[in-house]
């Protein structure tokens, strides 16, 4: 808004600023764009590389917007990178020597997130986390049985599945 106003001015000019900086189609605008964002994140993507184009369009266009209104950007490329990891399955970003901190700051390129996952779509992403998932679970089976062995060799026995128990 222009400062300052002068007693004498009229009314109606204060608030058809006041509607144009905060009125409800501005609203609508913005939550419409921010949703649609939020769709494209969660829908189905051919790759990685769709992905961060679609959402970086989006993130213009917020911007764009926000900036008309706001004076200020509400989307930056680090809530792009949030919502992008937030779809993609941890075990292929996680790995033993990363941090949180250290695997954002990793992807801040487009191309790290890129040659993680080549083009596969999401529906091959998502596999690819399924898969990694059933044999991390399958060793882990194959260890409580190993354990289990090993306490029944002591003369241990297990009762509701806690190891303790004389058999």
């Amino acid at each position: 808004m222009k400062e300052p106003y002068s007693e004498t001015e009229p009314i109606h000019r204060l608030w058809e600023e006041i509607e144009k900086k905060y009125g409800v189609s501005n609203v609508t605008t913005m939550k419409t764009a921010t949703r649609k964002l939020m769709r494209v994140a969660d829908g189905d993507f051919q790759s990685v590389e769709a992905l961060l184009g679609g959402l970086r369009a989006l993130k213009y266009s917020i911007n764009s917007h926000s900036q008309k209104y706001l004076k200020r950007d509400v989307v930056s490329d680090d809530l792009l990178i949030l919502v992008v990891l937030g779809v993609l399955p941890s075990q292929r970003l996680w790995g033993a020597n990363r941090t949180a901190h250290g695997v954002v700051s990793d992807c801040r390129r487009r191309g790290e997130l890129i040659g993680i996952f080549g083009s596969k779509s999401k529906r091959d992403i998502i596999g690819m986390d399924q898969s990694a998932t059933s044999k991390v679970a399958g060793q882990s089976h194959r260890a409580t049985q190993l354990h289990r062995g090993q306490w029944k060799a002591k003369g241990l026995g297990l009762r509701n599945g806690s190891p303790g128990e004389w058999s």
